[in-house]
């Protein structure tokens, strides 16, 4: 069973067997004890407290999360207390079977999925006007419990020129536009900042985001552990701390991308990470975008020129 354990007073990970490493391993092969990989400042308080309940040396059930590639998986745990070289420490042994997710993330992925059905019908009946797409992104966001969601699109090249073929964007190649946007109270609107409104990917840092989009793939950040340094100085002036971008596809073209933001100044609670459930709840909302578009694109329309 994974094992492993933790320095309370700086969150570090400090020795792990080797199922224990699995688990905090990113899938490009980072992370581990040698690597000082720890728990995220949102866990930080968590684990102190857990520290201070273990000093009378019982044992105790807890629930920990981690984060790897963005996505959020909740082992239950065995937890006691130990030294650490005159260092104390907490143990973990994760038990068989993690939760993942949990109850309230299959409810939350419910919430997103009715969300997307209450608004399919709206969309696919009149996808002209394509109003219902705003409506969409907040309804999504609202059932995500997000704090901002958003909907963007490519503005095409003046030569028109479709460079589908091509392995890697050239500059210039790929500008967004921020088309709707909803936000939680007491988070300030982006979308008439007018770096968004001619955001150009590859200039801006986010060729990372163009090339998985264009093989369907979503970006799935639960942290600055998460993004590069490219992204994170952009995102984090706009107080984004985890971020979920759906790509919007009409057959193999790419032609926007769905996202939902957390604002850790907005949060009433810590934000441990996306969910598998969640992360496929709202790549079907894209989904459902990237059809409605399709079809409006068939009665001849281009629905999102005119999107604000």
């Amino acid at each position: 069973m994974p094992c492993w354990v933790l320095i309370p007073s700086t969150g570090r990970l400090v020795w792990a067997n080797a199922a224990g490493r699995a688990v905090w391993q990113r899938g490009d092969g980072r992370g581990g004890p040698q690597d000082e990989v720890g728990v995220r400042d949102s866990q930080r308080t968590d684990l102190v407290a857990i520290a201070d309940r273990l000093r009378s040396g019982k044992m105790e059930l807890t629930d920990w999360t981690i984060v790897k590639d963005g996505i959020a998986v909740t082992y239950s745990c065995c937890t006691w207390s130990v030294g650490w070289y005159e260092q104390p420490a907490v143990a973990f042994i994760a038990l068989p079977d993690p939760i993942t997710p949990a109850t309230a993330a299959q409810l939350q992925r419910d919430r997103i999925l009715a969300a997307v059905a209450t608004s399919a019908d709206r969309l696919l009946a009149q996808p002209g006007g394509l109003v219902q797409a705003g409506d969409l992104v907040a309804a999504l966001g609202q059932a995500a419990d997000v704090d901002r969601s958003y909907l963007f699109h490519f503005i095409q090249r003046p030569d028109g020129a479709d460079d589908s073929t091509l392995g890697m964007p050239r500059i210039g190649e790929w500008i967004a536009r921020q088309a709707f946007e909803w936000c939680a109270p007491g988070i300030p609107p982006v979308i008439d900042n007018p770096e968004l409104q001619a955001m150009d990917m590859v200039a801006g840092g986010f060729v990372r985001w163009v090339s998985r989009f264009r093989v369907g793939l979503p970006i799935v950040s639960s942290g600055e552990q998460d993004m590069p340094a490219s992204e994170w100085e952009f995102l984090s002036e706009q107080g984004i701390t985890a971020i979920c971008v759906q790509p919007i596809r009409i057959d193999n073209r790419l032609i926007g991308f769905l996202g939902f933001d957390v604002v850790a100044a907005n949060r009433s609670r810590p934000f441990y990470g996306w969910t598998a459930h969640t992360v496929d709840a709202l790549s079907t909302g894209a989904h459902l975008l990237g059809a409605a578009f399709r079809m409006a694109e068939l009665d001849g329309l281009t629905p999102l020129s005119k999107a604000r």
